[in-house]
């Protein structure tokens, strides 16, 4: 049925969100880097399983209480508080300035590479503004308009989305696929990674990976010998211990 208009006024959205990491960078192609869309997002992205931990209740500091509470509370049901907010403009110092120029030139020698995953470094510039805004904003809860975005946070900010930036760039490169044939491949790739210098043999190999079929896996592995991806060493016991190439072409 019909859906009727809904103007939000001084629209404002942020999110977070969680997922299995295998799950989310099976969907992404390298034309969803081009359209802009990953590139605007921080992504926090971990190896390591964290154990459930069990803490002693305490007390909240009464800081952050008093913030949540500044945060929450209903406006007064006045005409004036019915009215849209004033936007606020934040300003930033003349050194903080400088120095996202200084990252804003160190930028663009990714930008010009022309790689597949030089477009996330497109928003790095403007993320690292949306942090540092956070941060200055954080240090004025109840003045915003007093607050200043300067060189300390510019500074965070910049090393912050720079890293993070950086990761995704690794990630993706031995995770992104094009085709189903591409994506078994570096799946294998993966599971031979994760065994680290002692390699895996090829018995435990096949039990990590019983989504392929065994002439199906020994053609994944004939490609990545073939590429320069992994390396066989034959053992006595019979089968082959396989360990991966950190430099090669998957990381290209």
């Amino acid at each position: 049925r019909p859906q009727e208009v809904v103007v939000v006024e001084n629209p404002c959205v942020c999110f977070y969100g969680a997922t299995q990491p295998e799950v989310f960078l099976g969907g992404i192609s390298t034309e969803d880097i081009r359209d802009g869309w990953i590139p605007r997002n921080l992504f926090f992205y971990s190896q390591h399983q964290c154990r459930p931990e069990i803490k002693e209740a305490s007390e909240i500091p009464e800081e952050i209480v008093s913030v949540v509470r500044h945060w929450t509370k209903e406006p007064a049901q006045t005409e004036q508080a019915k009215a849209p907010t004033e936007p606020i403009v934040i300003n930033i110092a003349d050194n903080a300035k400088a120095r996202l120029n200084i990252l804003a030139n160190a930028i663009f020698g990714e930008l010009s590479s022309g790689s597949d995953f030089s477009g996330l470094y497109g928003k790095v510039v403007e993320n690292t503004i949306r942090v540092a805004l956070i941060l200055a904003v954080s240090r004025h809860v109840f003045d915003p308009e007093n607050a200043v975005i300067s060189i300390a946070d510019i500074t965070y900010a910049g090393l912050l989305v720079v890293f993070l930036t950086m990761t995704m760039e690794d990630v993706l490169k031995t995770n992104i696929a094009e085709n189903e044939t591409e994506r078994k491949n570096k799946r294998l790739y993966r599971i031979i990674k994760a065994a680290g210098d002692k390699g895996i043999t090829t018995s435990i190999l096949t039990g990590k990976s019983r989504w392929a079929n065994c002439s199906e896996r020994r053609k994944i592995l004939d490609e990545l010998l073939a590429s320069g991806d992994i390396l066989e060493f034959p053992i006595q016991k019979g089968g082959s211990r396989f360990v991966a190439c950190t430099d090669g072409s998957l990381y290209q």
